[in-house]
C-alpha cells in the first residue's frame, strides 16, 4: 500500500497519522474510509471502508490511498475533488498520474 505524499484528510477526520499507521497494521476503524487507486487492474478510484482491508486476500500492496474520509459522504466529496483537481491541471482524470508524476494509470 502506498500512501500520496499529499493525502487528503476530510475535516472529520482526527489523529490522521495515527489512524494511517494502525490501518497500515491492520487495525479496524470501521468509521474511516480510504480513496484509493487500484494499480493492478484498471486502475479505478474507488471509495473503501478501512475494515476491507482486514481481509487476508485482499490486495493492499496494490492500492494507491488519495485520501481519507470519515464518512461515506466525505469520501465521495474528496473523490470529487481529486478528480476536478486532476481534471483543471491536466485535461484527464489520471487521478494517480497527477498526483505522483508518474505512470499512465487512469483513475
Amino acid at each position: 500500500m502506498e500512501w500520496d505524499k499529499r493525502l487528503r484528510i476530510g475535516a472529520s477526520v482526527k489523529n490522521s497519522k495515527r489512524l494511517k499507521f494502525q490501518i497500515m497494521h491492520r487495525q479496524v476503524h470501521p468509521m474511516v474510509y480510504l480513496i484509493v487507486c487500484d494499480r493492478t487492474e484498471d486502475g479505478r478510484l474507488s471509495i473503501l471502508p478501512s475494515t476491507v482491508l482486514l481481509q487476508k486476500q485482499y490486495p493492499d500492496e496494490a492500492l494507491y490511498v488519495a485520501g481519507m474520509a470519515g464518512s461515506k459522504r466525505e469520501a465521495m466529496e474528496i473523490t470529487g475533488s481529486l478528480l476536478e483537481e486532476a481534471y483543471r491541471e491536466n485535461k484527464d482524470y489520471d487521478v494517480y498520474r497527477h498526483r505522483t508524476g508518474r505512470g499512465q494509470m487512469i483513475c
